[in-house]
């Protein structure tokens, strides 16, 4: 018998070879938290029934499916390749052991993951629900100082298996298992400038129609790329001098990198940028040290490549 709580609960994931159609999971990893969930929409008839008060059993039908949430996790120096590959599209691997991988944006057609989540029931039995046709609608890469870098992953799924079958697969996560935190970050770079900073977070909104329902079905159907690629960051850090203001305040554009190191493993986010709001004015609050939280837009400089490029480094041969 399992832990009766969330001690025992366990995330597995696999690539579907066609998007919607669910497989058997075979990679797992720890995670942080979930918030996901499937609701099956009630449709209200509004119907008058002579002289009744309350609505009938015959005055309701069954609605839309919709599935999904978020996903935490650490950034580990494995394991995360196949979710970077769907957040961003495109992959091209070099090297071995360690392999390179480089994301880049591109088109998500096709692309689907079945994420097994072993929900722990009070019996002491983790009931397994299998979301299926899972895309990555979004993602958050964050390194707050003093602690571990962390990736949230906002997930839109066709459907919910959760009866038993595919059954719960057995948790065997990396060998290897190393986290990445704010130590390790051995580059991080603002407009060519290494400002004191607290943290840095960044952002992508896939810009995926989710909402693709036809006559004759309650799923979805595949989500479809109809809007641009949004990509941006959030900068805190110390006001230093006025450099940072400067290149808001005259338009410039240049890259943004943050690099995480550890051993012969890493993780490189860069790409071009301009910053934008009033953030970038540091203002007086208190005794303490000025600070500027900047935002920022990752823009192309004549490629979507140029706008934001992830490049892991790990022993994984394969995203």
């Amino acid at each position: 018998m399992a832990k009766r709580s969330g001690i025992a609960a366990q995330l597995g994931y696999k690539a579907e070879v066609t998007w919607g159609t669910g497989v058997t999971v075979d990679r797992f990893l720890p995670f942080k938290k979930e918030s996901l969930t499937a609701n099956k929409a009630r449709l209200d008839s509004d119907s008058i029934y002579a002289n009744r008060l309350v609505r009938d059993s015959e005055q309701w039908d069954e609605g839309e499916i919709v599935a999904g949430g978020d996903v935490e996790l650490d950034v580990y120096t494995t394991g995360l390749g196949l979710f970077l590959k769907h957040a961003m599209g495109a992959v091209n691997t070099s090297g071995a052991g360690p392999y390179v991988h480089v994301f880049t944006p591109a088109v998500l057609d096709g692309l689907g993951l079945t994420l097994q989540v072993g929900k722990p029931d009070r019996g002491g039995t983790v009931r397994p629900w299998n979301f299926v046709g899972s895309k990555i609608r979004e993602f958050e890469l964050s390194v707050p100082a003093k602690e571990a870098a962390a990736l949230k992953l906002g997930v839109s799924a066709k459907t919910i298996d959760y009866d038993g079958t595919p059954a719960l697969q057995s948790w065997s996560p990396p060998a290897a298992l190393s986290r990445f935190t704010w130590a390790h970050a051995t580059a991080a770079t603002v407009h060519g400038t290494s400002p004191k900073i607290k943290s840095l977070t960044i952002k992508g909104q896939n810009g995926i129609e989710v909402d693709r329902y036809f006559l004759g079905s309650q799923t979805i159907e595949e989500p479809d790329d109809v809007d641009l690629r949004a990509y941006t960051a959030e900068i805190e850090c110390e006001f230093g001098d006025e450099t940072l203001f400067s290149a808001f305040w005259d338009g410039d554009e240049a890259d943004l990198v943050l690099t995480l190191t550890r051993g012969t493993s890493i993780l490189d986010v860069r790409g071009n940028c301009r910053l934008d709001g009033d953030g970038a004015s540091p203002v007086v609050e208190s005794r303490g040290k000025l600070m500027q939280k900047i935002p920022a837009v990752f823009v192309g400089d004549g490629t979507d490549a140029d706008a934001m490029t992830i490049t892991y480094t790990t022993s994984d041969a394969t995203p």
